[in-house]
């Protein structure tokens, strides 16, 4: 490899189906791994639980582009929480920012992920 030292991310849309076989396959080749909007958090950290791949995800782009801001921060707070708490993963959504969706909800999304403390 030209960068060893980079972190390489891979991201399957739709992978949650056959997220076992990823880390199977990917383990070794991959730091991190996306997680869809479709699987639980808590579900994908059992399964790569050991191997040594970090979770990125995985708020549902459909929360942010049509919830409050209350629906926003329980949303992030909720996949923080399914991990084991602040620092345990990569805060991301599931896949990617919908078209339309209203910039404070943005805004909530990254502030919530920046300063929320599991209790």
């Amino acid at each position: 490899a030209a960068c060893p030292d980079v972190p390489l991310i891979y991201f399957a849309h739709g992978g949650s189906g056959y997220l076992r076989d990823q880390v199977e396959a990917l383990d070794g080749c991959v730091n991190v791994l996306g997680i869809d909007a479709k699987m639980r958090m808590h579900e994908a950290a059992k399964v790569v639980e050991g191997s040594g791949i970090v979770l990125q995800g995985n708020v549902d782009p459909f929360i942010l582009r049509h919830g409050s801001e209350v629906e926003v921060r329980d949303a992030v707070r909720r996949t923080i929480d399914q991990v084991g708490g602040p620092g345990r993963h990569i805060m991301n959504l599931g896949h990617g920012v919908m078209q339309g969706t209203p910039e404070e909800n943005v805004l909530y999304f990254v502030e919530e992920a920046q300063t929320y403390c599991a209790n």
